[in-house]
């Protein structure tokens, strides 16, 4: 079987076939997976699944859901999930190469350890491997309660910190022509985040387009002083010196410093 929650709940058979699940037993199986292998309490279940409105007979319906979810996930590979119940709840363990979410959660930290060790090509490719598991918003079209909809923000943050380490692989392979677009696109929805803005000045620099890149800057100044009255990071500012100086006649060596 194949599971996958980076985009709509998806399961597949074994022949690849999609599994059709309710949308409470789906609910039900959404927070097990995304806690793959530890124990979520009934009580935990419960709330997520009715919040404050619970019916009397929820621990009933929980059994009930966990019956059906094993019947639809019964037979096919040994590969697949097993749901288990334990005193205080129930799990599910599962193999890590048929969740989505495991895959990507394995190659984002390969590619962050190849771009630490300078290898920004290998690095590339494992989050670009990453990033292409995403179908959609993280499970969408799956009713949420307080604890899948912390998740879906851990893991939106998370695509999202891939996809900024992608670029800067990208940009250490010199593929500054290629990221402007994608930067723009992107600093203009995330308006106030410096490593982004950080990146899109330094592709614009490598491209011959300081002018361009001092505007970032301002614009980035300017919406963080109305915004938050505070003043860009002091890696960006040094960026922006050096923007300057290159403007003067000075130094083109790009600084190094990250943005914090």
């Amino acid at each position: 079987m194949r599971f996958n929650l980076l985009g709509p709940l998806e399961v597949l058979d074994d022949q690849g076939r999609p599994v059709p699940l309710a949308p409470k037993p789906g609910q039900l199986l959404a927070l097990l997976l995304i806690d793959a292998g530890r124990v979520i309490p009934t009580e935990a279940l419960i709330g997520e699944l009715w919040g404050d409105t619970v019916p009397a007979s929820a621990r009933t319906i929980v059994q009930t859901y966990v019956y059906q979810l094993r019947k639809s996930l019964g037979g096919g590979s040994h590969a697949g999930p097993r749901l288990r119940t334990s005193q205080s709840g129930y799990l599910v363990r599962i193999d890590d190469d048929i969740l989505d979410l495991h895959e990507f959660d394995r190659l984002t930290t390969s590619g962050q350890r190849l771009l630490s060790r300078g290898d920004a090509l290998s690095a590339t490719a494992e989050l670009r491997a990453a990033l292409e598991l995403w179908r959609g918003p993280v499970l969408s079209g799956v009713s949420a309660g307080p604890v899948l909809s912390r998740h879906r923000l851990r893991l939106e943050e998370n695509r999202f910190n891939a996809i900024e380490m992608r670029i800067e692989a990208d940009l250490q392979l010199g593929r500054h022509h290629e990221l402007i677009g994608e930067l723009k696109s992107l600093t203009a929805t995330e308006s106030h985040n410096e490593l982004l803005h950080a990146q899109l000045i330094r592709a614009l620099r490598r491209a011959g387009r300081r002018g361009e890149a001092l505007a970032v800057y301002q614009r980035l100044e300017r919406g963080l002083a109305e915004t938050f009255e505070i003043l860009p990071s002091a890696a960006l500012r040094r960026l922006h010196a050096d923007l300057l100086q290159a403007d003067l006649g000075g130094s083109t060596t790009e600084p190094q410093a990250a943005v914090e």
